[in-house]
């Protein structure tokens, strides 16, 4: 016996908002750029872009050649003579006689050795 779903659980259809009519933003035949102000903004501080056609009239100084002083390099003093020099220290960094061990050429441990027990 087969009963028809009640009116309260019949899935109804997602609603979709109605589409918006497409819009030309600019009218065919029109150029899509601002108008051309007749009346600029007057800028005191307007820099020119690029670089002017002419060299100025009256040249910028130059500076005048200026004389740095010698500095001679600090030079230590030799130690005094009653004095051991250091010991010489030698790093094991840039022996060539160490051994490289590569993990691949460690053999696995045998059955009852390591350090899970």
């Amino acid at each position: 016996m087969s009963a028809a779903p009640s009116p309260a659980r019949v899935p109804t259809p997602p609603r979709y908002p109605e589409p918006a009519p497409e819009i030309d933003p600019v009218p065919f035949g029109h150029h899509d750029i601002a108008p051309i102000d007749p009346e600029p903004i007057h800028d005191p501080d307007h820099v020119p872009f690029g670089l002017p056609d002419t060299a100025p009239l009256v040249p910028e100084p130059v500076p005048a050649p200026v004389d740095l002083p010698l500095v001679e390099p600090f030079i230590p003093p030799p130690p005094p003579a009653d004095v051991a020099p250091p010991p010489h220290v030698e790093s094991e960094v840039h022996r060539t006689d160490l051994l490289i061990v590569f993990l691949q050429d460690i053999p696995a441990p045998c059955p009852g050795e390591g350090t899970s027990g």
